[in-house]
């Protein structure tokens, strides 16, 4: 490049030189070159030098640094930090009173009061009366009115390590031998049908709460109970229960023990003394999966004489899967008391003049299994057999012109159970309940099991709509039953001049409905009988129809 630079700029000042001459005098002859021009350029210098490094050593300095110990007072204040609480929800405020009165069809009548204190960490008491009566007319049957009464006082102190309670109770129920047909007995009235059951008690208990599984805990109960009727008949009842247990290691031992003392009288000045001595030690052992409960019951029923029976208590379960499926079997029997009361409880149309006799149930031999499908349905599947001494059946007292009464006979039974429960629940909105056992009886001297069912249906429910309307449904199913009878017109001759009369089976079904109109008022709705099924639960003793109840309740 810097060749042809210089090229130019000869040839440029040429020119220019030419310019200049021409306007001299000087002429210069013309020059011609005859051959052709060649240009070169020459190869330009280069340096040829590439840059290099130069290693230099730099002789790291040493540093010291001198450290100055001085001590720096400080101060540090702690702050205390409020502990966690949990937030506990608002308790429901309590009232001392409830009343719920009601009124109903055939002359129905209900009322319940309630008085307690409310919440305390030192006592509870109150007191309850209830009465529930009815003066209607049941058709082609006498007078069948009927009134049951009671009032109870009750009464807990909490201390530190025991619990003491007692009570007071009275109770008044009248009724009517109403079992006749009034069309063929015209001179019967109300009055001479009329029987009632008056029952006066107290009870008293203390129970320990020792938390050192060294100690042995106690829970000791008494209770009496004087029952008298319109028939000159009395009883006095006595019972003494105890419950000791303490732990050995882990394993929880126990002692049952019971002094059951009875004594009845009648108007023919007979007197049936009797006592139940039971004691019951007993061994409880579990695991992670399994639980075992094996005892003795040793039990001594004496009267004029003294009868000893042992028997074999004990049950074993296991928990195959997370309380879903829980197989249990187990062996039990026991010495059953029998007395007025618990005849009359169960059936309150007996003859006074009673023969008192206790029920020996055998060694009894059960098994089933129990669980759940989900968090809302539980289960539970059982059978038993075993026999009972002296079972109590009822039959209608022939002595009586009008057999509008009942004897109680006794027999040696062996009794095979199946029963059946489910349940749901989901939460406080529904609650159903559904129950069945089927019996099989198998009798030493009599034809049939007197007025026993083969089976038994219950289904409960109940139904919580935003806790403003609260519906309930109560439906009962009962096999056909059989009366002893002697009349050959009434039923199916057995033997030796025995008739079975047949009591058909029955479908009772029950429907209640509750309307809260705030936390303290509500009023509710009972529809009882709602198919109006006439039918016998107890020979010659229909019960009543279709009938309605109503009534409000009030807290305050």
């Amino acid at each position: 490049m810097k060749a042809i630079c210089k090229i130019a700029f000869i040839l440029i000042l040429g020119v220019g030189c030419a310019f200049a001459q021409s306007n001299d005098t000087l002429k210069l002859d013309p020059v011609y070159i005859s051959k052709d021009y060649n240009p070169t350029i020459s190869d330009a210098f280069k340096i040829n030098e590439n840059p290099g490094f130069v290693e230099t050593k730099v002789e790291t300095p040493k540093l010291n640094y001198p450290i100055l110990k001085k001590q720096i007072l400080t101060t540090f204040t702690v702050e205390p930090i409020e502990p966690a609480k949990m937030k506990r929800e608002k308790l429901p405020k309590l009232y001392k009173s409830y009343v719920k009165i009601g009124l109903g069809s055939n002359l129905t009548t209900l009322a319940d009061i309630y008085y307690n204190n409310t919440r305390s960490r030192k006592h509870s008491y109150g007191i309850q009366a209830s009465h529930f009566g009815s003066q209607g007319q049941i058709k082609d049957a006498g007078f069948s009115g009927f009134s049951n009464n009671s009032i109870d006082i009750y009464g807990k102190k909490f201390m530190r390590k025991h619990l003491v309670s007692g009570g007071l109770d009275y109770n008044y129920d009248a009724l009517h031998f109403y079992g006749y047909d009034p069309a063929e007995f015209t001179t019967i009235d109300k009055k001479s049908t009329k029987q009632f059951f008056s029952k006066a008690g107290f009870d008293a208990g203390v129970k320990s709460f020792l938390k050192d599984s060294a100690d042995i805990n106690y829970d000791v109960k008494l209770n009496y109970d004087y029952l008298w009727d319109n028939y000159s008949a009395d009883e006095h009842n006595v019972v003494v229960d105890a419950e000791l247990q303490q732990f050995y290691n882990k394993e929880l031992i126990k002692l049952n023990a019971s002094l059951d003392i009875n004594s009845f009288g009648n108007s023919q000045d007979e007197n049936y003394t009797n006592g139940i001595l039971k004691l019951h030690p007993q061994i409880i052992s579990r695991g992670d999966k399994w639980r075992l409960n094996a005892g003795l019951g040793i039990f001594m029923d004496a009267d004029n004489t003294a009868r000893f029976y042992f028997k074999p208590i004990a049950e074993f379960k296991y928990n195959v899967v997370d309380d879903i499926i829980i197989p249990y079997a187990g062996i039990t029997g026991e010495v059953k008391r029998n007395n007025f009361r618990s005849f009359t409880d169960e059936n309150p149309f007996l003859i006074s003049n009673l023969e008192l006799r206790n029920s020996n149930h055998k060694p009894q031999l059960y098994a089933g299994i129990r669980g759940s499908f989900s968090s809302k349905i539980a289960f539970n599947v059982k059978a038993s057999r075993g026999k009972v001494e002296a079972l109590p059946l009822f039959v209608n007292d022939t002595s009586v012109s009008l057999a509008n009464k009942f004897a109680v006979i006794y027999d040696t039974v062996t009794v095979s159970n199946f029963s059946g429960e489910v349940t749901y629940r989901q939460g406080e909105k529904l609650n159903l309940m559904l129950r069945g056992d089927y019996f099989i009886y198998e009798m030493r001297n009599e034809q049939k099991p007197w007025h026993l069912p083969s089976y038994k249906v219950t289904l409960s429910g109940k139904y919580n709509l935003k806790d403003k309307i609260i519906a309930k449904v109560d439906i009962f199913a009962f096999s056909k039953q059989f009366a002893k009878t002697f009349d050959p017109t009434e039923g199916e001759e057995l033997r030796d001049g025995v008739y079975a009369k047949t009591l058909n089976g029955l479908v009772d079904i029950n429907l209640g409905v509750e309307y809260r109109y705030s936390s303290r008022l509500s009023a509710f709705l009972n529809f009882n009988n709602l198919a109006a099924v006439r039918y016998y639960r107890w020979n010659n003793y229909p019960t009543q129809r279709f009938n309605v109840l109503g009534g409000v309740s009030y807290s305050f």
